[in-house]
């Protein structure tokens, strides 16, 4: 857990009284409008880390706490919105329909040839697809609990401000509630993109790239390529901008 705030240290004369502590923290050390304070006393010193002879003072921010509160909020928004989509346990329409078919008639190899009906997945979501379908029988909510758990998954919270305004997005977005309870790839698709660009985040917005973020971002996209089509997509814009940005 990654917080920014203050860290003071202060060592005091012996006949300093707490009042005067507390008035300094208020016109000096804290900004009260969006900060608070908590004052330990033990001996002639204030620390942040207690020590023997020493007290803390420890200072808070209370924009960052709203905030992480917050994302508490669209995170379980989220997923309460999903598991409410998930339970519902509509009827598969024609696509899921047909796909599982597929998934029912065939056994794990054979899930990985073309498949009928006109229906295309990813090899690695299907093999998931089967697994669940082997291991839970035939239901609508065997069929969809792969799709209903890569949404979950996806439902990151990103730091400050920026990241609650995404996961709020993200979390009441009706097309992606939707796709977390449909037995198809979609939810992958979703799932891959942000975990490529989660990894990527840092090296395009820095325009460095070590050798071992390219090392994980290469294993992550090879493994997406398997469980998304529309990953060869986000990796090839990754890899312009990666390529192009210091150029420009």
């Amino acid at each position: 857990d990654v917080r920014a705030g203050k860290l003071i240290e202060l060592d005091l004369a012996d006949d300093v009284g707490d009042e005067q502590v507390e008035a300094m923290c208020r016109k000096l050390l804290a900004n009260t409008v969006i900060e608070n304070f908590r004052i330990e006393r033990e001996g002639a010193a204030l620390r942040v880390v207690a020590e023997r002879g020493h007290a803390r003072v420890v200072i808070a921010n209370n924009a960052l706490a709203q905030i992480d509160a917050l994302t508490d909020v669209a995170r379980a928004v989220g997923i309460a919105l999903r598991l409410v989509r998930f339970a519902d346990n509509r009827a598969l329409w024609h696509d899921e329909a047909m796909l599982a078919l597929n998934l029912i008639e065939r056994g794990f190899v054979d899930v990985l040839r073309p498949l009928d009906y006109t229906q295309a997945a990813p090899p690695l979501f299907l093999l998931l697809e089967k697994l669940a379908v082997a291991g839970l029988g035939e239901s609508e909510y065997a069929l969809r609990l792969v799709p209903f758990l890569a949404g979950q998954l996806t439902a990151r919270a990103l730091p400050g401000l920026g990241g609650l305004l995404a996961l709020a997005l993200f979390a009441a977005a009706d097309p992606l509630v939707y796709w977390g309870a449909e037995a198809k790839q979609y939810s992958l698709d979703v799932l891959a993109a942000v975990a490529l660009l989660y990894i990527a985040s840092e090296p395009l917005l820095t325009g460095r790239l070590t050798g071992r973020r390219a090392a994980i971002l290469a294993a992550v996209g090879t493994l997406a390529l398997f469980a998304s089509y529309a990953s060869v997509f986000v990796l090839a814009g990754i890899a312009a901008a990666l390529v192009l940005g210091p150029l420009v």
